[in-house]
């Protein structure tokens, strides 16, 4: 899909606009830090996108004041005493040195990281999260399994990357779906969402009456789940 992108200041606030082949504009508030985007139909003037602005102007900064007073971790260092969340459950990192294999493991309320001394904060940085995104990878395709039964849509295949701006993808062509990393650190009802939600699109490529007539159906939940993520998110940056 061909997109042009512009930033434009709204009243201070800047928003980054896609032109896009589609039909109506979307607005979004992004976390962990509120960032604006605004998707609209390529032949969109600015005076249009002028006038939307103005009509979501109360939702917009009601939003963007929402998201950035979530709870937020911090960028990390990867030592003793930091915090990190898996599946919603807060863990004490605790980094010990050794002189044998360097890995990665929970013990009881610690996520305990052995690497050898002088070890940099790099490399630490990619120990743990290689870690986190294999128990990621290792429950998804149980997860995957039980929402196909329940969607009757099936993934061609999925994977995995590290995004900032959307917990999951899918290509409605190739029937490839992207799962959001950071889905680790969030309880795992969060991922089963994410992933029917996904697969829905299987079946509707939009977000209008009849995809969500599906949700309903599959996710009789999902606008309290996505509720909750939305206000979760900051534990998962």
């Amino acid at each position: 899909m061909a997109t042009t992108k512009a930033i434009y200041d709204y009243q201070g606030i800047e928003i980054n606009i896609e032109y896009k082949p589609i039909k109506r504009m979307h607005l979004r508030v992004k976390p962990p830090l509120g960032a604006v985007s605004l998707s609209c139909p390529k032949s969109t003037s600015l005076e249009k996108i002028e006038e939307f602005l103005k009509q979501h102007n109360f939702w917009l900064k009601k939003t963007i004041l929402k998201v950035q007073s979530r709870p937020q971790i911090q960028g990390r260092e990867y030592v003793t005493g930091e915090t990190i969340y898996i599946w919603g459950k807060e863990y004490k990192l605790e980094v010990c040195s050794t002189d044998q294999k360097e890995r990665v493991g929970v013990l009881e309320d610690k996520l305990v990281l052995m690497v050898k001394k002088g070890t940099s904060k790099t490399k630490r940085e990619l120990l743990v999260e290689k870690w986190l995104v294999k128990q990621l990878e290792m429950h998804l395709q149980e997860v995957f399994d039980e929402s196909q039964a329940v969607v009757s849509k099936e993934a061609n295949s999925w994977y995995t990357r590290k995004m900032s701006t959307r917990w999951g993808t899918c290509n409605i062509t190739t029937g490839r779906i992207c799962i959001n990393q950071r889905l680790v650190h969030l309880e795992p009802k969060f991922l089963f969402y994410i992933v029917i939600h996904e697969l829905t699109h299987l079946w509707e490529s939009g977000h209008g009456e009849k995809f969500k007539a599906r949700m309903d159906l599959y996710c009789p939940k999902w606008r309290i789940l996505r509720k909750e993520l939305n206000e979760q998110a900051g534990l998962a940056w």
